[in-house]
């Protein structure tokens, strides 16, 4: 009976174990929160959702005709303000993804850990997302997927995505434009401050005219790859930044880039796969000033080396720069066995055909001499 006793007890205890751990794990998934202006059971505000979620909960925001403006008064510095932690994702169901209007506000306040915004598309603010908890330290936050084009203004400083004070960001897949202060040189298109272990790749950066697209200040370990970065008055400008890795990015900007303090990277080890303007490896960063050559065809620059933005990079620079004309300069140096065949062959016609017409012509003068006698 005592056998039983401790079988019963081991079973009950499991059983115990195993329901404790799926509420654990219900908890964790939380529920799924919608919110849909053309749908009367959903709710209409962004906000609104996120007041009666929990940690843990996704919501759906579906895309619409029309604009969640959720402006919330003149006190009120933000649209949209995530201070729990959830997963706020817009869901295109066939008219777009959801367009926030931050009209000279900011979009959208992340104030809490183990957030993700995703699929989003936010306009005209003077902040399209800013990850910044004046009170702690924010973690693990990850911007997915989101178009945001800035207020063009001619008083106030504009910023499509704004990081302080936070660490293990991630930014994919976002494209950042028109983040401009008229009157001045101002405005960016990511500003990173005092922020460590922050990702920025896949993401589009261009049009931020009269500033910089990407400004790092205070901030280390932070990898920014795979990104175009266009038509900006500066593309990447780092103050008091080090231990930062930038490579296969395109550069084509005002000035590319300025580094005052130096201890950043600029190019990773020779990798054979494409890079970003389509070449056979992965090194360095395409610069649109860069004036040296590829010499040995493998669309990698070879000379003027490393290069530095004629000078804004102080100490060190791309040791790999990338080349946008891959084999052309190594073809008309170095040309390969079949190129000289060819160019010998089509030599030898050429001069076989004057050589034919010479005689041609020297034979029909001769005639006409003879007939002349």
């Amino acid at each position: 009976m005592l056998k039983y006793r401790h079988i019963f007890f081991i079973l009950g205890t499991l059983l115990g174990v195993f329901l404790f751990t799926m509420i654990l794990i219900g908890e964790t998934q939380g529920k799924v929160i919608y919110v849909d202006q053309d749908d009367p059971d959903a709710y209409s505000k962004i906000q609104d959702a996120i007041n009666n979620a929990s940690n843990g909960d996704t919501i759906i925001v579906n895309g619409t005709r029309k604009l969640y403006v959720d402006f919330r008064g003149l006190l009120s510095t933000s649209c949209v303000i995530v201070d729990k932690e959830i997963r706020l994702v817009g869901n295109d169901k066939g008219e777009g993804f959801p367009i926030i209007n931050a009209y000279k506000t900011i979009g959208i306040t992340i104030k809490s850990n183990n957030t993700l915004v995703e699929n989003f598309t936010i306009l005209d603010g003077l902040v399209g997302i800013e990850v910044n908890n004046p009170l702690s330290t924010l973690h693990n936050i990850t911007i997915k997927n989101c178009n945001i084009r800035g207020y063009q203004t001619m008083s106030r400083f504009c910023e499509g995505i704004r990081i302080e004070n936070s660490y293990n960001v991630s930014i994919i897949d976002c494209n950042i434009e028109d983040n401009n202060l008229i009157s001045v040189l101002a405005g960016c298109g990511v500003t990173l401050i005092n922020s460590h272990n922050v990702s920025i790749h896949n993401c589009n950066i261009t049009n931020n005219d009269k500033w910089v697209a990407i400004w790092l200040e205070l901030a280390c370990n932070v990898s920014i790859h795979n990104c175009n970065i266009r038509g900006n008055y500066c593309g990447i400008y780092l103050a008091y930044s080090q231990n930062n890795l930038i490579y296969n990015n395109y550069f084509s900007n005002k000035i590319n880039a300025i580094d005052r303090r130096g201890g950043n990277i600029w190019n990773v080890s020779k990798t054979p796969c494409e890079n970003i303007i389509g070449g056979s490896y992965i090194g360095g960063n395409y610069w649109s000033d860069y004036r040296g050559e590829d010499i040995d065809g493998d669309g990698i620059g070879d000379i003027n080396l490393p290069y530095d933005c004629a000078g804004n990079i102080l100490f060190g620079g791309d040791y790999l720069p990338l080349s946008i004309s891959e084999y052309s300069i190594y073809s008309s140096i170095n040309p390969s066995t079949t190129e000289i065949y060819e160019r010998i062959l089509i030599l030898a016609v050429v001069t076989l055909f004057i050589i034919v017409i010479t005689v041609a012509i020297l034979i029909y003068n001769k005639k006409s001499i003879k007939r002349l006698r």
